[in-house]
């Protein structure tokens, strides 16, 4: 049976098969790997756009925190309390907002360090 062509020629074409299909499976490996890091980067920078996002927002918060509260302390009208008491009680909740603003903003303002 070695010497029949018929056969030797169906084993030539299976083993061609069988090269050409690990070839394409290997191609496919290659193109799913591809895609994935491809969506991985992609999803690191949506990340990345999002805690730039957070952070711009954070600031927005700490610079009118401040001016909100000292606001809406000017804007009471109290029939007794503040009003009533000396000064001194007043500035010294509006220098107490006002540090604590510069506080805020100075902590959100820190760049994190990186690890290395």
């Amino acid at each position: 049976m070695k010497s029949d062509p018929f056969l030797i020629e169906v084993r030539d074409r299976a083993y061609d098969v069988e090269r050409n299909l690990e070839l394409l499976l290997e191609d496919v490996r290659n193109s799913i790997q591809f895609r994935m890091a491809r969506e991985a980067e992609a999803q690191a920078r949506f990340s990345r756009d999002a805690v730039v996002s957070s952070h711009r927002l954070n600031i927005l918060a700490a610079l009118f925190l401040p001016p909100t509260a000292i606001t809406s302390l000017f804007g009471m009208n109290l029939a007794h309390g503040l009003s009533e008491r000396n000064p001194v009680w007043f500035w010294m909740v509006f220098v107490g907002g006002v540090a604590l603003g510069v506080l805020l903003k100075g902590w959100v303002t820190v760049r994190p360090q990186r690890p290395s």
